[in-house]
């Protein structure tokens, strides 16, 4: 088939208008056409890639009665792309919304007809090869107008599994349940952002969701894409960005379409997790960074965290989860992302997973450009040292560590995301610092490391139900009451909100949430200094901006009084874990309160607990 071959007249006629039938070329889908079936307000069009053996491309559905009126597709001279574009007029084809299509393959003259999902589809029947897509064309009503993505000062993040977090509303999906916790429980936080673990459709039902087959459609256990919509919609409109994560680093092992049509394309490589992605097609870098370009304009993202990101320029290595090793390194597409990205909204925040820290990937100024960007291609990434050695002294490790954790990360301040607690390190294995916190005190240990992660030099990050100093693994060993599998455990809010232990807990978290926002400025870009460190008495100090703010930890059982961490000056308390809000068991009460401000040369230390002051 040549690229002037003119697809057949449908049954209301689309191609008597010339500007219907009017042919793209390779510049044009690559540069302004998405893949997939795309519904606008004033046109339509599908973009599909298949084998280049194919012969014959057709579309069909519920608005082509199927096999009676197939809309053909054209296709490229290099057959990197089949399409079809029209130009919605009064009584022409236009596919509705929730209508069911396919896609139809021959690849022989006079040969049999193979039938696939649409591998872009924004939404779906289900996510089996044998299903059928679904047109996604609603008109979701915005209300978030005023919305603008923040700079990175605003993040202070939590992150949540939509299924996994709340089960005060089992009437509603997951992702309803989120959205209906959201003006209240989860902006109670303190919180300026949610992250969500991934929503793109995977095979089955019960999922941490990194082991997704579509990358444009949201997963319909969790809700339809209105829902996420509305999700997004409300925590906008109640001050909270919304961060999605994404996993560019390899398909799933089932319902992987982009395997069935083209593994030679699409995949180069292998991964502990699957196939790896083929980084060196520009078929599949155009598929992929369609998919992040529709997810932020479709859903009003605000950022993106990018699972295990070493694959993504690595991946051409023997490198760690590496199994077998793909063509060519995937760095020139991350830069071309993040280049994408940008053009769209320079405060798109993007974040990598890059477990080792590597500083290169976030660094100001790399070896190449792309676009005149001299960025490393993220923005900030989790930062392995700040969690592995904050959690090793919460679990009784020497203090000296610290010096790892309260210090700068890479050359700009937003460089690190900070946390003591992701789904990874409380999933994979069995350590909630409530559950592991040195001496048992692990609810106490939830309160120190509200405070180090909260007032750290980078971007901080909580896991839910840490809050509430959740104790239960997110894994494979979550029971709830009378039995069931660890999928139908709930975090219980209502008991981080009524029971007075973890209520103080959650309390002090909104405490410390509420300093940084007060001064944001201070707390992102200010310095940060150790002051005291002395594992024997199991105090360490530090301070931020030019020592405006003064943070105390007492890791250990005893109360200081006047107790020197080499800082003086005119400063008042602003949050002590002995004061009777935040008081878990009683412990005397060792602080100058916050009333007003002194002039201080010393300071009262609770045991096992911390002292937040402020420098007039």
């Amino acid at each position: 088939m040549s690229e002037t071959k003119q697809p057949a007249a449908t049954r209301d006629g689309d191609l008597a208008d010339p500007i219907a039938a009017s042919l793209l070329s390779e510049y044009d889908i690559f540069e302004h056409y998405a893949p997939g079936l795309v519904v606008e307000q004033d046109q339509w069009y599908a973009v599909f890639h298949v084998a280049s053996h194919a012969v014959e491309v057709q579309l069909l559905g519920d608005f082509t009665d199927w096999e009676i009126n197939p809309i053909e597709l054209s296709v490229l001279p290099s057959k990197k792309f089949w399409y079809y574009r029209s130009v919605s007029k009064a009584g022409t084809v236009r596919p509705k919304d929730g209508e069911r299509y396919r896609f139809r393959v021959k690849y022989q003259a006079n040969g049999l007809w193979f039938y696939y999902q649409d591998p872009a589809a924004r939404r779906l029947e289900h996510t089996g090869l044998d299903g059928n897509s679904l047109v996604s064309a609603s008109d979701y009503p915005w209300q978030d107008g005023d919305w603008q993505r923040p700079g990175w000062e605003y993040y202070c993040i939590y992150q949540l599994h939509p299924l996994r977090f709340s089960g005060r509303y089992p009437e509603l999906n997951p992702l309803q349940t989120v959205t209906a916790e959201l003006p209240g429980y989860i902006k109670n936080t303190g919180a300026t952002a949610l992250q969500l673990l991934p929503v793109n459709a995977f095979a089955g039902n019960v999922s941490w969701g990194y082991n997704g087959t579509f990358f444009y459609a949201i997963e319909d256990s969790y809700g339809s894409p209105d829902d996420l919509k509305k999700l997004v919609d409300t925590a906008h409109q109640n001050g909270m960005a919304v961060i999605l994560d994404v996993v560019l680093n390899h398909i799933g092992n089932r319902d992987n379409v982009l395997w069935q049509l083209n593994q030679a394309e699409y995949v180069s490589g292998d991964t502990a997790w699957g196939p790896m992605l083929n980084f060196g097609s520009d078929v599949t870098r155009h598929f992929l960074i369609n998919s992040l370009l529709y997810l932020a304009k479709e859903f009003h993202i605000d950022g993106f965290r990018f699972d295990m990101t070493h694959i993504l320029h690595q991946g051409n290595m023997w490198a760690n989860h590496v199994r077998y090793p793909g063509g060519v390194s995937g760095w020139p597409f991350i830069k071309e992302l993040r280049y994408r990205m940008k053009q769209l909204d320079p405060n798109l925040l993007l974040i990598a997973e890059e477990l080792p820290d590597n500083w290169y990937v976030t660094k100001e100024h790399t070896h190449s450009n792309w676009g005149g960007d001299w960025h490393g291609p993220f923005d900030a990434q989790w930062c392995d040292s700040f969690h592995d050695h904050a959690k090793s002294v919460l679990a009784g490790g020497h203090l000296d560590e610290l010096s790892k954790v309260l210090t700068p990360f890479g050359d700009n301040w937003q460089d690190a995301v900070n946390y003591t607690e992701s789904h990874d390190e409380v999933g994979n294995e069995d350590k909630r610092v409530a559950k592991i916190g040195r001496n048992g005190m692990g609810w106490n240990m939830s309160q120190l490391a509200a405070a180090m992660t909260i007032f750290s030099r980078g971007i901080p990050m909580i896991f839910m139900g840490q809050e509430g100093g959740e104790w239960l693994q997110f894994g494979q060993n979550g029971r709830p009451e009378g039995g069931g599998s660890w999928w139908d455990h709930r975090l219980s809010l209502t008991t981080y909100e009524t029971m007075p232990y973890q209520q103080k807990i959650l309390l002090w978290f909104q405490r410390m949430f509420e300093i940084r926002r007060s001064n944001m400025s201070a707390f992102s870009w200010g310095d940060i200094q150790i002051c005291h460190l002395h594992n024997d008495n199991c105090i360490a100090a530090f301070t931020r901006d030019g020592g405006k703010y003064l943070i105390v930890l007492n890791f250990g059982p005893t109360t200081w009084w006047h107790y020197s961490v080499g800082v003086s000056g005119y400063y008042k308390e602003l949050a002590n874990t002995s004061w009777p809000a935040f008081n878990i068991w009683d412990f005397t009460e060792a602080t100058r309160h916050g009333d007003q401000h002194h002039d201080i040369q010393d300071l009262h230390i609770p045991a096992y607990g911390a002292v937040v002051l402020e420098r007039y």
